[in-house]
């Protein structure tokens, strides 16, 4: 009940909300900037995902996509993946789809507006996570660095999912023609150390238009010990691991360090320096 009324609070700060909002219009002047014709200024905005979308041939491929909900009005709207690494063993990605909801609805507004303005097919999938933290001082942490490439490579997989191979019979070889489809854009959501240098990976990768939101950081938390006053806890200097020294050393007593380490983390997750250089940086 607490984490959740931390997020509660955490989550209706104004500027996470009117950043969830813009994402869709950012992502539309990108891609209009990224997908205009400089010679004949004309935009196709679905010019990846009408290779399946208007080509006569797929016509087993848009059954499906008709069986998720999509009409013949909106077939043809550039679809935008939308992918989290969320899950629930980890405060940096445990709300990372709640995150990802926000978007799609406020794709789902734009759409729903009268005036003439680009509309979108928003579109949810999910992807791993690891956690530094978790991992540390065990065997996990051989997995922390390699799931980078995995992310990066599980977005760019699924993003671009289908491709569809044209061949041309020569008098010696087959030539084939590779035409890059599904997904016109993405918008990734990531909240920990590998996953958002992965998705900056994936984006690169695809070379479409794309943007990435990252989910925030942690909350400072408060030790209830009286000689601390109830100040907040620094976990950048390191207090919640220093404590463990302090009760080795009798300075603290088992229940004061147990104090610590449990309001140590009260909401979502912002740790070492390198999750905040990374988050500064992209």
């Amino acid at each position: 009940m607490r984490n959740h009324a931390i997020f509660k609070n955490w989550f209706s700060r104004p500027q996470l909300r009117q950043a969830c909002q813009l994402a869709p219009i950012a992502y539309e002047s990108r891609l209009f900037a990224t997908t205009q014709n400089k010679t004949t200024k004309e935009v196709k905005y679905n010019k990846y995902s009408s290779a399946i979308t208007e080509n006569e041939a797929c016509g087993g491929a848009q059954a499906f996509l008709y069986a998720t909900g999509l009409t013949k009005e909106n077939i043809e709207w550039p679809q935008i993946g939308i992918v989290a690494m969320d899950w629930e063993g980890n405060p940096c990605n445990m709300h990372l789809d709640k995150l990802q909801n926000k978007v799609k609805q406020g794709m789902l507004k734009q759409n729903a507006k009268k005036k003439e303005t680009l509309k979108l097919t928003p579109r949810i999938f999910h992807t791993i996570g690891v956690s530094d933290v978790l991992t540390q001082n065990n065997v996990g942490m051989r997995y922390s660095l390699p799931s980078r490439d995995l992310i990066a490579d599980s977005i760019e997989m699924h993003t671009q999912a289908l491709n569809n191979l044209i061949s041309t019979l020569s008098v010696f070889s087959f030539r084939f023609k590779t035409q890059k489809s599904w997904y016109d854009g993405l918008i990734c959501i990531a909240g920990c150390d590998k996953n958002m240098p992965g998705c900056v990976m994936a984006l690169c990768r695809l070379n479409r238009p794309g943007l990435m939101i990252y989910g925030g950081h942690i909350q400072p938390g408060k030790t209830t010990m009286k000689q601390y006053g109830g100040e907040n806890i620094d976990i950048d200097s390191g207090f919640m691991y220093e404590s463990y020294g302090h009760y080795l050393e009798g300075r603290i007593t088992w229940a004061e360090r147990q104090d610590i380490v449990c309001h140590a983390c009260p909401g979502f997750f912002y740790f070492f320096a390198c999750l905040y250089n990374n988050a500064v940086s992209i």
